[in-house]
């Protein structure tokens, strides 16, 4: 059975309440949001919970959810999961517009695993760095765990050799870069490139600063003026013209975007 904002506020710290209060407050949506287990979803999705992930996030018709694997029991886990999925669903209330649903495959495949992975990593770039400032909530944390798994599991099996190896050895650098902030691994992850993937990790380079701007910027055009900044460097290096580009980066479609303030000074 769903949960109301009501019921889970009384299982969470005073910080994520606050969090959760504040996000509401953005929203102009008359949807409620409610929150479901792995339970949940299997009976709305129709499908198994993703064996990868401790939380995941959808806008269902008449509410939000917000679905966390285990939810009788709220621990740390489960409070840096619901803060996560409401990072990206504040931006979502502030404005940022979803990708339109396709039926073409090349299309959706393309944001399956290139363009959605790095929406979400530069949304994370916004909001992770205010969840700590502001909330006391630290998802960096659980970014230094999986970049040493990355370091130590993932990175080796990579041989920089196809493109599309390259596009993700650069989404995996700039993600780690940004959700981590251990200067040990980090210092790690830029040797083991600079051994491993030398011109790979130049590119990254370019591209850091572009997203790293988006630090605690609530601003949905600049959002997407600098994900279109991203795309064109790589347009260079890798081909991907704007025709292929997500919908929500359509000048017509960022057009529709209501006005929302910005915490910059």
């Amino acid at each position: 059975m769903l949960k109301t904002v009501d019921q889970v506020r009384l299982q969470i710290t005073p910080s994520l309440q606050k969090l959760l209060n504040d996000v509401l407050l953005e929203s102009d949506d008359l949807r409620p949001l409610m929150f479901g287990d792995e339970i949940e979803f299997t009976t709305i999705k129709g499908k198994p919970f993703p064996i990868e992930a401790n939380a995941c996030f959808h806008p269902f018709g008449e509410q939000f959810i917000i679905f966390i694997k285990h939810l009788y029991k709220i621990g740390s886990k489960e409070e840096y999961a619901i803060a996560h999925e409401l990072g990206h669903l504040w931006l979502l209330f502030l404005g940022l517009p979803p990708e339109r649903i396709t039926t073409d495959k090349d299309r959706q495949g393309n944001w399956d695993t290139f363009f959605g992975p790095l929406r979400e990593i530069m949304e994370h770039a916004v909001y992770y760095p205010l969840l700590k400032t502001e909330y006391k909530i630290d998802l960096y944390k659980i970014g230094n765990e999986r970049l040493y798994d990355f370091i130590k599991s993932q990175l080796p099996t990579f041989k920089n050799e196809s493109a599309q190896e390259k596009l993700l050895l650069i989404l995996n650098y700039i993600k780690y870069v940004v959700e981590s902030d251990s200067p040990y691994w980090q210092d790690r992850l830029h040797k083991a490139y600079s051994k491993k993937a030398l011109d790979v990790k130049n590119i990254a380079d370019t591209l850091l600063p572009i997203v790293q701007e988006l630090s605690s910027a609530k601003d949905t055009r600049f959002f997407i003026s600098q994900y279109r900044k991203v795309l064109k460097i790589l347009d260079i290096d890798f081909g991907c013209p704007e025709e292929q580009w997500p919908k929500f980066c359509d000048p017509n479609y960022v057009s529709e975007i209501r006005d929302v303030h910005t915490i910059r000074n």
